[in-house]
């Protein structure tokens, strides 16, 4: 359920306790208007003042604002925004975050049956059919060396002439065309 007037001009008010918050009516309207259409539930209304006053801590503008939702939520107006200020919240904080979920993930794991394997920690009986078919494609695309008889490209610049050459009536004529 979307929030109500009463729960944006709440939030709004939460939110001006954040350095170089607007304090001016119109812009705490414009700013009430910015909410409605970005945030679809009063929850992720409370997620959003929450995480500005909590972790962001200053006013930057209603993109970072944007942006700082975006991390989390989609837009309930579609328009998707990045922030570039807020700390935590850029992409490249995405990204870092992403791949130390990842190496958290394959430490809780453990090495997979084909990497044992292929280190010789464990023996091809101990493999499922499935992961011993996979292990010999790779084994197999692994031995594939440099494709046979390449031949290498020609460039073509001011010094070395080019192998192309206008074309003529003669070539035409060759094709039993007019020009």
């Amino acid at each position: 359920m979307r929030p109500t007037a009463q729960q944006l001009a709440e939030a709004v008010a939460e939110l001006g306790i954040c350095k170089f918050f607007p304090a001016g009516p119109g812009e705490r309207k414009a700013i009430m208007r910015l909410l409605a259409n970005i945030v679809s539930t009063k929850q992720q209304l409370d997620w959003l003042v929450a995480t500005m006053i909590n972790r962001v801590g200053e006013w930057k503008g209603p993109m970072e604002l944007r942006g700082v939702f975006c991390w989390k939520f989609k837009p309930a107006d579609g328009i998707e925004a990045n922030c570039i200020e807020s700390a935590g919240f850029t992409p490249s904080d995405g990204e870092a975050q992403h791949h130390e979920i990842q190496s958290a993930e394959r430490a809780r794991l453990g090495p997979s049956p084909k990497r044992l394997m292929i280190e010789g920690h464990i023996s091809p009986e101990d493999v499922t059919a499935s992961e011993r078919a996979r292990l010999e494609a790779f084994t197999a695309l692994s031995r594939v060396k440099d494709v046979p008889d390449a031949k290498p490209i020609r460039l073509v610049t001011r010094e070395t002439p080019s192998p192309l050459r206008p074309i003529t009536e003669a070539d035409f004529a060759a094709l039993g065309r007019k020009a």
